[in-house]
Parts: C-alpha cells; structure tokens; sequence
C-alpha cells in the first residue's frame, strides 16, 4: 500500500470517520480527505493519527512492519542504513549481561547554573542500555566508540519520535550528506541529518520539517555557535 492506502487502512482499523479522525488529531477534515485521495504525500501529523488510529507510526509513514506492531526492523539504505529495534530496556549496573550483551553509556544534556547558564553534554555515569555485540560487529564499530543518546522533542518525527534511543559511533563524524548524527549545539544535544555545505558549511535537516526547517551554517558559524558532531547514527529503537 502506499501512503493514503495506509492512511485510509489505518482509520478503517480503528473505526472512524474522517471527521472522528480529524478531531482527536486536531485537523480538518479536508486534511485527512486530501491524505488518503493522494492529493497529499506526506503530513507532519502522521504520528499523530498513527496514535489516534492505534498502530504503528514507521508502519503509516514508510510502510515497514505491521500494522498494529510497536516496532519495526527496519534494513534500508533510507535514513541512514540504520535499524530500528525495540522495545529496549534501561538497565542499572546490578543486572548481568548475557554473553552476546554489552552496556552502551547514554550521552546526556546537563543544565547551567546561575553563574554558568551555559548546558553541557557529559558521558552519564548512571544511564545505560543493553546492546547487541554482534551489531557493533556486523557494523565495524569499536565498542569504546559506542554512546546512545535520547531524541528530544518532535524534529524527527514520525520516524523517530520524542524519546526515540539512537546508538552512535563517535569515531565516525565525517558528514555523509543525508545521513543521522548526534551533535553537541553550544551544549543543546541534538538528532538531525546532516548535509555538507561548501568551504566547511553544514546543513542541519529534520525529518519533521514543518516546523522545524532547515539551518544553515558556514564553517565560521559553527565555530561561533559551538557546533560539534559527535558521531554518525547506526542503530535506533523507537518505542510508540
């Protein structure tokens, strides 16, 4: 199915109308209309109606895995060759690891104080997720290199949504336009896809472009802006 199949399939599902729809999504009626007659390929409220409707937001927007599953694999050259896995469990460093298991510290934003208002991002010492070895094999990555950090707010949706795991390797931070990577924004810890701009320049995207549209910095503004790229994004879990 494509994506008003999806849309139509989805609402039918949870058995509404387009005018039901509309109103727990906070949307017209000609809005969802004009997604399932095609005359609309995409929509920023996509992960809404995917909750209004009950199923899965990755299965609505790109058609990957099942309706109704709170998680896809997903194994595709778009976004990033990455995959998304889940769900995922926090654990504390009391729970023993199986022998194919190895913890991956979460990078995390520290908030200023009065005197230094300014945020940082640190390694957590009390943060931690479960990992697969075999997917740092498969994918070259050292595990000293491995960090995870947590999507914050709603510039990547639907594909990640706010709360979203992403793993990333810190010795890969050449930009490789189109793909995923975790910055450190003058202390603001972000998830955004990255593009290289001419003499240095960078270009930062969300998926969620609606309302959060593209940035463009030269190389002397991000040295002014303080913006540092920690690493390139290979796995992700997502948890609806």
């Amino acid at each position: 199915m494509n994506y008003s199949q999806r849309i139509k399939a989805a609402r039918s599902h949870a058995g509404l109308t387009q005018s039901e729809l509309a109103r727990l999504v906070g949307i017209d009626q000609t809005s969802i209309s004009n997604l399932e007659r095609g005359k609309s390929q995409g929509s920023s409220h996509t992960a809404s109606i995917a909750k209004a409707c009950g199923v899965s937001a990755i299965w609505l927007e790109a058609g990957l895995g099942e309706m109704t599953s709170d998680y896809a694999i997903i194994d595709r050259p778009t976004p990033s060759n990455a995959q998304a896995v889940g769900p995922f469990n926090i654990w504390d460093h009391e729970t023993p690891l199986d022998e194919s298991e190895i913890y991956l510290p979460f990078l995390k934003e520290v908030p200023g104080t009065p005197d230094n208002p300014r945020h940082t991002v640190v390694l957590a010492s009390d943060h931690k997720i479960r990992f697969d070895r075999q997917i740092l094999k498969r994918q070259g990555i050292n595990t000293e290199d491995a960090v995870c950090v947590t999507v914050v707010g709603n510039n990547m949706e639907p594909i990640m949504p706010d709360g979203s795991t992403v793993a990333i390797d810190m010795a890969n931070t050449d930009v490789i336009d189109g793909k995923i990577y975790a910055i450190d924004h003058d202390g603001q810890l972000r998830v955004v896809v990255l593009y290289r701009l001419r003499q240095g320049g960078v270009r930062l995207r969300s998926y969620n472009r609606d309302e959060h549209p593209d940035e463009v910095y030269s190389l002397e503004e991000t040295i002014e802006t303080k913006l540092i790229i920690l690493g390139k994004a290979f796995w992700y879990s997502v948890i609806l």
